[in-house]
């Protein structure tokens, strides 16, 4: 089934991003840097960037219903570790901290 049957109103550019990642010959297939350079991520650059400018450039916190598809959450804390004032930590912490024998 061709993808333009399949997907009746994506746009042409979209078409085009889609036949060119999904080429059977490998060979055939364009480069990840090449796909960067497709007009279809030009498009998006250019609505990405008219929105911020009707927001005033504020963030706005959107609820998980309209989060775009493939948005993954960020860690807000540059730490890896969960805050050393936490209760529960400490006391898990001192619960394991326990001298293994060598071997």
């Amino acid at each position: 089934e061709p993808l333009e049957q399949k997907y009746p109103n994506v746009s042409h550019q979209a078409l085009s991003l889609m036949k060119d990642c999904l080429r059977m010959d490998p060979s055939e297939r364009l480069s990840c840097e090449t796909l960067l350079q497709h007009p279809y991520f030009d498009s998006l650059q250019e609505k990405s960037s008219s929105s911020q400018d009707r927001s005033g450039n504020r963030r706005t916190r959107l609820t998980r219903k309209h989060l775009p598809p493939g948005y993954l959450p960020q860690l807000t804390s540059s730490s890896i570790f969960p805050s050393l004032d936490n209760k529960k930590y400490n006391n898990n912490l001192r619960r394991f901290n326990y001298h293994l024998p060598n071997i």
